[in-house]
């Protein structure tokens, strides 16, 4: 795939700035330490990422066809989050790729709590659910943070190159750029919302059914016990 390397891992993990990490103590394998000098150009990494496109299904399985496609989602995300730190700050397709990445690893997620919610026939099935709802809540909101960082930077980006200041710049400028990450995004925050006022609050009063039945039950025992008390 990578020509030297047989994974988009361990081309990050061979490939690191050395000023930041050395390739042994990132993690590279020893058969891939000779290679380095011939094989860490960046250009390789852009064909994957070009040929993956905005992450969909069709995109990871035609490109990798063995791998399922949220295994492949929930790995590059910290794959691509490791080369940011370590070999290029400033690589705006892989910026691109994290982003897009965590958003559709995301919304995978959420897909697999709103499929189980229609399976949901227990107690116990409910309480499963409401971690993972939480879980994938917070995932979520993650990557809608890391969209929004992505924005920011497209947009400094744009400015710096056009020669213009950032007060009254037009950010219809970047639409071309944003707009692939912009229809996850707008995704990711419906869900989100639908998560966070829906899904948890409706698990939590299915889930701890005893709790609030107790609750109810103490109160009328009070009532009870100050009628007593007023007729004594």
């Amino acid at each position: 795939m990578l020509l030297c390397f047989p994974s988009i891992a361990i081309f990050v993990a061979c490939c690191p700035d050395e000023a930041a990490v050395s390739a042994d103590q990132n993690g590279c394998p020893e058969q891939f330490l000779s290679p380095r000098d011939q094989c860490c150009d960046s250009r390789v990494l852009h064909v994957i990422l070009q040929e993956l496109g905005t992450f969909t299904p069709e995109e990871v399985t035609r490109t990798l066809p063995t791998e399922g496609y949220g295994q492949v989602l929930s790995s590059f995300v910290p794959i691509f989050g490791n080369y940011l730190r370590d070999s290029n700050a400033l690589d705006m397709l892989v910026w691109r790729s994290f982003t897009l990445a965590s958003l559709n690893s995301a919304l995978w997620n959420v897909d697999r709590v709103k499929d189980k919610l229609l399976l949901m026939r227990t107690f116990e099935d409910a309480r499963s659910l409401l971690r993972e709802a939480v879980q994938s809540s917070r995932q979520l909101a993650r990557a809608i943070f890391r969209a929004e960082n992505y924005q920011a930077l497209v947009l400094s980006h744009k400015v710096y190159a056009d020669g213009e200041r950032l007060q009254g710049f037009d950010p219809e400028k970047i639409r071309d750029t944003f707009s692939p990450v912009m229809e996850r995004y707008l995704s990711g925050v419906r869900m989100h919302d639908y998560l966070v006022y829906s899904v948890v609050p409706e698990l939590q009063q299915v889930a701890h059914p005893v709790h609030r039945g107790a609750s109810n039950f103490q109160g009328h025992v009070e009532s009870v016990s100050l009628m007593v008390v007023s007729l004594g």
